[in-house]
């Protein structure tokens, strides 16, 4: 497990999660003042986080006036 400066142990799911959370949140204020698109380009090369990042928006925010584009 990793390290942080000051020695405390750094969980990189956590990390992650905070990542998609803030990330989310971002988003989620640019859509509430109007509509959002999302592209994201390449993505069959995209890693598993990114399709699993991606897949996080499409469930947390289906509410919002956000597109999300694959390309």
């Amino acid at each position: 497990m990793r390290r942080a400066d000051d020695g405390t142990a750094i969980d990189p799911e956590m990390v992650k999660e905070e990542l998609f959370w803030a990330v989310r949140r971002f988003f989620a204020r640019l859509a509430a003042s109007r509509p959002l698109v999302l592209a994201f380009e390449d993505i069959h090369w995209a890693d598993s986080s990114l399709l699993e990042f991606i897949e996080h928006l499409r469930e947390s925010m289906a509410a919002l006036p956000i597109l999300i584009l694959g390309l």
